[in-house]
């Protein structure tokens, strides 16, 4: 931890805290004294102490000591990097020493690291982040002071909400755009006006469900409820809520949903005082939801408000108590039970972040979080002063409510998990042969049925019978090999091609187009070319083609010249070569080129034999089963397509689509 002032013109050293947690008396002996009480002297009076809220910062100890020496110490906790300059320089600081060319691998490099590029920080960047910081300077000899749109009134020590809106005329059109632009106008970080923030973004939300365009005027009934809301806007000046929370370690935190906001409740001086530090409300969604899942909702938006809350407050063991009117909703967080997805979720955070006991009941119409969900108009809101909590709160806890959760079968078992529970009667038309409950283990029953095959074998072929008294690695196979699921679909022979496409013939002796590729014929364009050069290279390699086609001779012999008993000698001795090539050729190069299938052809199906049907659309765990009924031969007598029978009726399927079982309705063992 490391510890730093800045100042326009100048900064203090940079003090590197070791051997522990800072604490107040550390942080009066280490930092106060050495380095921002010399500094203050030296810049004068006009020195003026800025700090976060960290809590050896707010001690009594620390606050007596900068009054002992007339120290001004700036009234506005810094909660932001605008208005704390110094956490930019923190920043920059972190990066410079990412940045460096050898990062640090020890404590005593990092120390040195940071004392080197905290010097190094040029000073002119120090004064624009001072100069650029909000005027968060109060001027104590005004009344209002305004922070973050918020209004500070130091005579009373009260906030006010910046509600100073431009006037309407009577020229401007009412549009979805023109609420959405004065809605966001009034700016409630900490959602002092919620309740009535509230209603223009209902109005919002039912304009969307009759999808009106954002630049379409609107109806005269939501121009009329929308004007009457923005003029009584006049009066949310005259909101005034307490600024000072008063919070002490006795201080209790109490959390009310339906929407939610948080009020601190503080004893001091024997007197009970009630500030609300924040509140939000959300809008139900679109999708229609139960009220119920609304109020769990809310729940849910209570926790996240109120850790928001405690982290701001840096009090930790602050105790909290939840309030909900909704039984349904404190039912589920309390009891355990079998949940929808979207309750199980909310109540799984909701027990994350807080205890059951924590949560109580209170009645609707004592519930100050019931006018956030509700919404109201300005001039309800500024007589109602629901930011001073409950009446009863400011009792003793015996008077305060104690409502009973009740079990409401009828609300709550309708968000349970639905289950069905299904009734199965399971009924063996066909006892099993032998007992399988009987076997142990998987490896045993393998081995009880491969002999079990094994005998079934023997009474199919008792000519070949197997005597042998160790099973067979096939046997072991088979016997594991689940059918249904590793079966092969049944094949067939190919069909032979035709036999004028296999003739011993040259191509397009018989058909024109014959193995021949699309035809293009010319349009009938002329066009002329000047000069044409073209090189050609001629392919000088063999392949059997040179020697089965018809040698071409580009050489005319004179016809006078040529003996005719020679020739036809020459063409007897021609007609010999090129058969005894083509025979060669089919029994040495053309039986290489055919590739070798490994699978076996399968077993021819048969009348009543069950199958499963192949569907590429289903797993095979879904294929239906069927009976062949029917075998249809093709025009070469082979089997193409069986005619099954299955539990919807008969359908017509090829032999490949087909995937054969054990089973066969005319085996016997």
């Amino acid at each position: 931890m490391v510890w730093g002032g800045i100042s326009i013109g100048g900064r203090t050293d940079l003090h590197i805290i070791r051997n522990g947690t800072l604490t107040d008396r550390r942080y009066a002996d280490e930092i106060l004294r050495p380095h921002v009480i010399p500094y203050a002297g030296a810049i004068g009076d006009s020195f003026v102490f800025q700090d976060d809220n960290a809590r050896p910062h707010r001690a009594h100890l620390v606050e007596n000591m900068l009054e002992a020496e007339t120290i001004q110490r700036m009234e506005l906790p810094a909660c932001s990097p605008d208005l704390n300059p110094i956490e930019h320089v923190w920043d920059m600081l972190r990066r410079r020493i990412a940045a460096r060319r050898r990062p640090p691998a020890t404590v005593r490099d990092l120390e040195i690291a940071l004392l080197e590029e905290w010097n190094s920080i040029p000073q002119s960047l120090i004064d624009n982040f001072i100069a650029s910081m909000a005027n968060s300077n109060v001027d104590k000899h005004s009344g209002d002071n305004s922070v973050l749109r918020i209004i500070w009134n130091l005579d009373n020590d009260v906030l006010k909400c910046c509600a100073d809106l431009e006037p309407l005329t009577c020229e401007v059109r009412i549009t979805k755009r023109l609420i959405l632009s004065v809605v966001q106008k009034l700016f409630d970080p900490i959602g002092l006006l919620t309740p009535t923030t509230l209603l223009p973004k209902l109005l919002l939300q039912n304009l969307l469900k009759l999808k009106i365009s954002w630049d379409l005027e609107l109806s005269p009934n939501c121009k009329k409820e929308f004007l009457t809301w923005f003029k009584d806007t006049t009066v949310l000046k005259n909101v005034n809520i307490p600024r000072h929370l008063k919070v002490n370690i006795s201080s209790e935190l109490h959390v009310f949903v339906d929407a939610a906001c948080v009020f601190v409740r503080s004893i001091i001086d024997s007197k009970v005082n009630i500030v609300l530090p924040r509140a939000k409300s959300r809008v139900a969604p679109l999708k229609p939801l139960s009220i119920p899942r609304l109020e769990l909702m809310a729940c849910d938006v209570g926790i996240r408000l109120v850790n928001s809350v405690m982290k701001a407050l840096n009090f930790p063991n602050l105790k909290i108590t939840f309030w909900s009117d909704s039984t349904t909703a404190l039912w589920w967080i309390k009891e355990q039970g079998n949940w929808s997805v979207f309750v199980s979720n909310r109540v799984k955070e909701i027990r994350l972040l807080t205890k059951t006991h924590s949560w109580k009941h209170v009645p609707g119409n004592m519930n100050p979080a019931d006018l956030l969900s509700r919404g109201c108009s300005p001039y309800k809101l500024l007589k109602s002063k629901w930011w001073e909590g409950p009446a009863w709160l400011k009792e003793n806890s015996e008077n305060w409510p104690t409502g009973e959760i009740i079990d409401q079968p009828s609300e709550i078992d309708v968000k349970r998990r639905k289950i069905k529970i299904v009734n199965i009667d399971l009924a063996n038309d066909a006892p099993l042969l032998w007992h399988l409950h009987n076997i142990s283990n998987y490896s045993k029953m393998i081995k009880v049925f491969g002999w079990i095959l094994r005998f079934i074998n023997n009474c199919r072929k008792p000519c070949d019978k197997c005597t042998e008294p160790v099973l067979s690695f096939y046997e072991i196979e088979s016997s594991e090999r689940c059918q249904r699921f590793k079966v092969k679909a049944m094949s067939s022979e190919p069909v032979p091609l035709p036999l004028d496409r296999v003739a011993d013939c040259v191509a397009f002796e018989i058909v024109g187009i014959d193995l021949a590729v699309p035809l293009f014929l010319k349009s009938g364009e002329k066009t002329f070319n000047v000069c044409i050069r073209r090189s050609w290279r001629i392919d000088s390699s063999h392949t059997p083609a040179t020697f089965l086609g018809d040698s071409h001779s580009y050489s005319v012999s004179d016809i006078e010249e040529v003996d005719s008993q020679k020739l036809s000698k020459r063409i007897k001795y021609r007609g010999k070569l090129f058969n005894d090539l083509r025979q060669r050729i089919r029994k040495e190069y053309l039986s290489e080129l055919i590739q070798k299938s490994n699978e076996k052809s399968s077993r021819e199906p048969k009348v009543g034999e069950i199958v499963l049907i192949g569907d590429d659309n289903k797993k095979r765990l879904f294929w239906p089963m069927a009976r062949i009924i029917e075998l249809i031969p093709g025009r070469d007598g082979k089997i193409r397509t069986v005619k099954l029978k299955t539990q919807h009726g008969t359908v017509l399927r090829p032999v490949q689509r087909v995937y054969p079982l054990e089973i066969r309705a005319n085996e016997n063992v």
